[in-house]
């Protein structure tokens, strides 16, 4: 059986911004009726109830089960890297280290530069966390 998570990513890969709930089938509520949902799509033991204003139907639980699960994962973190970025792009200090920097290093990328400041910092931050004893 697909975890809660895995098959929630499956779905959302295979139909972006999809309407849908799911439980875990349990025998007692397979029709849907006690949650009030007309008709349940019932896979690898998941009920999903996929939302009518849907565009694109559910899709079957041989397409779920053969999502690229190394292709889905590269995806999803590059939507979080653009999302990051975004949201650093309105730090101007940033911007502003980001244009000194590109002076030294003209191919720099924006993306680049978050990526090695996230790394420098969980470098000091472990650094930090090690006992000096320890060394």
């Amino acid at each position: 059986m697909l975890s809660r998570e895995d098959l929630y990513f499956r779905l959302l890969y295979l139909v972006p911004n999809a309407k849908f709930s799911f439980w875990p089938k349990d025998g007692s509520d397979d029709d849907g009726s006690k949650k009030g949902v007309e008709f349940v799509i019932v896979i690898d033991n998941w009920c999903i109830d996929w939302d009518k204003s849907n565009l694109n139907s559910c899709p079957t639980e041989q397409e779920i089960k053969n999502v690229d699960v190394l292709k889905m994962q590269q995806k999803l973190q590059l939507k979080i890297k653009q999302q990051r970025n975004t949201e650093k792009a309105n730090d101007l200090s940033l911007v502003a280290s980001f244009n000194i920097e590109k002076k030294t290093n003209p191919t720099l990328e924006f993306s680049d530069y978050v990526d090695q400041l996230e790394t420098d910092s969980a470098a000091i931050k472990n650094a930090e966390a090690t006992p000096i004893g320890d060394v």
